[in-house]
């Protein structure tokens, strides 16, 4: 995944962005969030992958999925809880 930027800061930072605009979309149609929950959960993404990256990429990637998909998942859980 570095290979794809010479500049790794330059590559974290679009990774940052890309979570961040994909869990936008994500969210968008499941409610109103704030800006401020749009960025925890994308941290939270962020994190996941990145310490995957520092491990070299060694674990499992679906233990990569499945620790987002859990993410998610609770996500969805408040959301639900919220409407009611």
């Amino acid at each position: 995944m570095l290979i794809i930027t010479k500049e790794p800061r330059e590559f974290y930072s679009t990774l940052r962005k890309e979570i961040a605009h994909a869990i936008e979309l994500y969210m968008r149609p499941r409610g109103s969030f704030s800006v401020r929950q749009v960025e925890v959960i994308s941290n939270g993404i962020y994190a996941i992958i990145f310490n995957w990256i520092l491990n070299d990429c060694k674990p499992d990637i679906r233990d990569v999925y499945q620790s987002i998909n859990l993410l998610l998942e609770h996500l969805e859980s408040n959301t639900k809880t919220l409407k009611k």
